[in-house]
């Protein structure tokens, strides 16, 4: 069964992150400008949003939704299940921006993490940070019952918008056990963290920066891809069946705040073994022509992975494209995706012609109401390691058709002979 659905008011409401939910069903988290707080604040002509947590049936049916926060700037960027059959909400808290003065830094933000019951209630939160801009944008349910999330950090406030990569460890209750930073220059940030089999945790975030550490965040070892290919950032990463990673983000080009400069932007897939030596990477679009986005990443059951953003992307294990479908038309964006039990997928993210959280089923070939997917799209190969699946297949081919060939003149020249004999 394939279907689409809006949730909203007559605000702005944005769908950041998506799980599928143990009753079949599926949660949504985000921001919403049309209800709770932000509802007050919109009409006062405030700065409204809160976190807006959904949650439906298999179909899409609305079944509840609460928002949480207060009179300022709150937004979810990142949703997980607990172990109890609640929820945990990973966003910002208070957003603010102020006149720069003394090097310090114009904006102010801090992180905050909730914790739900089954049906949305909040039972505790904690807020994270300094007098800075202190961001989270990727939270996990570790095995001990508690959390780590991920972003950048600017604790100190100093030096306007200089950021470190940041990981925090929390227990159950959202108590702070331990954090670490991560520094390679002025502007690091996380936006995607996994937890790994050995107990610790992988992160990627701008300029394509992949950082293993062991369990208790001391980093084992990073790697950096796409060096002097102009700006890129990662969003989104997993691990794969092989050990290894793989990691979606985008390649810009050009600059969208300056008049009369063209703005474009490529999706780009790295895949990576388990010590982060890059296997092979693939760009969907073309620079300059392209305005091509991904946020979530999902490694599939064929071993392949689907990029969700615009458009959406199925590619296969060796990252040639299967599919791929388009909202631009309709301008829905797609901020996460999941693989659904009958092969296919749900995309959450934002119905821009009405600004409101959107939800979709797709089948196993993309295809949702009023999307139809569009088969053969051409990847673009940015390094020769798109050859290696080519030349494996020639190879087989031409090994194949010699092998036959000689069992053919084996078989032609006994009989050839054994002819000849009989007829002397």
């Amino acid at each position: 069964m394939i279907w689409s659905r809006t949730y909203g008011g007559t605000g702005d409401d944005v769908a950041n992150s998506l799980i599928a939910t143990s009753d079949g069903g599926y949660a949504l988290a985000g921001s919403t400008f049309s209800f709770g707080s932000g509802e007050y604040q919109q009409v006062s002509g405030g700065i409204p949003e809160n976190f807006w947590l959904v949650k439906t049936d298999a179909v899409g049916n609305m079944l509840w939704n609460q928002t949480y926060g207060g009179t300022g700037p709150d937004w979810a960027n990142s949703l997980v299940a607990t172990s109890d059959g609640g929820y945990a909400l990973v966003g910002i808290w208070n957003y603010s921006e102020y006149p720069q003065t003394n090097g310090r830094s114009p904006y102010q933000a801090d992180v905050w993490l909730v914790k739900t019951d089954t049906l949305g209630n909040m039972e505790w939160n904690r807020t994270y940070g300094g007098p800075g801009n202190d961001w989270a944008t990727s939270l996990v349910a570790t095995v001990d019952g508690g959390y780590a999330f991920a972003g950048y950090t600017n604790l100190d406030g100093n030096e306007m918008e200089f950021t470190d990569a940041w990981l925090v460890k929390t227990d159950a209750f959202g108590n702070i056990e331990w954090n670490r930073t991560y520094d390679q220059g002025p502007y690091d940030s996380f936006s995607s963290l996994v937890t790994t089999l050995d107990g610790g945790y992988a992160l990627t975030g701008n300029e394509f920066w992949l950082v293993k550490t062991d369990a208790l965040g001391n980093m084992e070892w990073n790697q950096t891809y796409g060096e002097n290919t102009g700006p890129r950032s990662a969003h989104a990463l997993v691990g794969t069946p092989d050990g290894g990673y793989a990691i979606a983000g985008i390649r810009e080009w050009g600059n969208s705040g300056y008049k009369n400069i063209q703005y474009s932007s490529v999706s780009w897939l790295f895949k990576t073994n388990s010590s982060g030596g890059l296997e092979w990477d693939r760009t969907i679009g073309e620079i300059p022509a392209s305005l091509n986005t991904a946020w979530s990443l999902v490694a599939t059951t064929d071993r392949g992975y689907v990029m969700a953003g615009d458009p959406l992307v199925k590619i296969n294990s060796n990252g040639f494209v299967d599919w791929s479908d388009s909202y631009r038309e309709t301008r829905n964006m797609a901020r996460s995706v999941v693989q659904t039990a009958d092969g296919g997928y749900i995309i959450a993210g934002t119905a821009n012609s009405d600004a409101d959280f959107w939800l979709a089923k797709t089948d196993a070939l993309g295809f949702s109401p009023g999307f139809p997917p569009t088969p053969g799209l051409s990847p673009t190969p940015t390094s020769s390691s798109w050859f290696i699946p080519l030349l494996l297949a020639t190879a087989t081919s031409i090994a194949l058709v010699a092998v036959l060939l000689f069992i053919f003149k084996r078989k032609r020249v006994p009989h050839k002979r054994s002819l000849q004999q009989a007829d002397v």
